[in-house]
C-alpha cells in the first residue's frame, strides 16, 4: 500500500473511532480514556468535549502533518483541550507496525487538558 493510502485508511479508521466513541464499533477499534482533569468536570461538560472530539475536523499541517487525524485541539470554556490517538500491536505490547490494519493495531484515544500534557 503507499504512503498516501495507508495516510488516508489511517485517517478513516481514526475518524470512525472518534465518530462511534462509545459504541461497539469504537470498541472494536480500540478504548477511549480520559484523564483526571475530564473526569472532575460536571458530567454535561465531560458530553461537551467527548462531542467536541466526536466532531472535530480542524485538521492543520502543524497539528496533522502526515494527514492521519491523530490529534486536535480545541478550547471549551476558556481551557484548552487536546485529543491524540496511539496506535499499539493488539497485546499492547508496543506499537503497532502497521496502523492501516486494524487487526494489526489497536487504539487508544486520550482526551486530556492541554495542561496535563
Amino acid at each position: 500500500m503507499e504512503e498516501d493510502d495507508k495516510a488516508k485508511r489511517i485517517a478513516e479508521l481514526n475518524d470512525r473511532m472518534r465518530l462511534y466513541i462509545g459504541t461497539r464499533d469504537t470498541d472494536s477499534l480500540g478504548t477511549v480514556v480520559m484523564t483526571r482533569a475530564i473526569t472532575t468536570l460536571d458530567y454535561s461538560d465531560q458530553l461537551i468535549i467527548l462531542s467536541r472530539v466526536k466532531e472535530f475536523k480542524n485538521f492543520t499541517d502543524g497539528d496533522d502533518p502526515y494527514q492521519e487525524h491523530d490529534f486536535g485541539a480545541f478550547s471549551f470554556k476558556g481551557t484548552k483541550y487536546y485529543w491524540k490517538i496511539d496506535y499499539y500491536s493488539p497485546d499492547l505490547q508496543g506499537a503497532s507496525e502497521a496502523p492501516e490494519d486494524p487487526d494489526r493495531t489497536y487504539r487508544i484515544l486520550t482526551i486530556m487538558e492541554a495542561s496535563e500534557y
